[in-house]
């Protein structure tokens, strides 16, 4: 009886084994794509923070800069006066032989709304008869090696003025 039960032990390891070798890691293209986009919350109240995550895949993982460096390599766009803000993606560590990398990239938003009165800044909760403003991004990101990312739009964020 337990050399039986011994036996299913190995024919399970090997199994496991060959499994896990036949297991191919995932290739992407070398140019950077951006999947999908979506917020820590639908509705935002005015001047709130929130976060953006950019979920992106890169094919030979040279995404992110040292944290000294000056370089943007993130740009995000809103639609409301087409103002781009840049950002740096820090560096990836490499992780074993594999290249192929994806992820999540969290970017921490907020002054979504500005008292103003010129409406060719940025639009603001208090300007007369406004009580909910919304905004979407145009996100694309840009690799080490140059290469641009597809442009993505978020879907809309509701902004709650108070």
């Amino acid at each position: 009886m337990n050399s039986n039960c011994t036996y299913k032990m190995i024919v399970l390891i090997v199994f496991s084994f060959l499994f896990v070798r036949c297991v191919e890691p995932p290739s992407f293209d070398i140019i950077p794509e951006i999947n999908d986009i979506s917020f820590s919350a639908d509705t935002v109240t005015c001047n709130s923070d929130f976060f953006m995550y950019i979920l992106f895949q890169d094919g030979d993982g040279d995404i992110g800069l040292p944290a000294d460096s000056a370089k943007n390599n993130l740009f995000i766009t809103e639609s409301r006066t087409n103002f781009t803000d840049p950002f740096t993606i820090p560096e990836v560590e490499e992780n074993g032989k594999i290249t192929d990398i994806s992820g999540t990239i969290n970017v921490a938003l907020s002054e979504l709304c500005i008292n103003v009165n010129d409406l060719s800044q940025r639009p603001g909760c208090t300007i007369e008869g406004i009580s909910i403003n919304t905004i979407s991004y145009k996100v694309q990101m840009l690799d080490n090696e140059g290469n641009m990312s597809n442009e993505f739009t978020s879907p809309e964020l509701i902004i709650k003025c108070e």
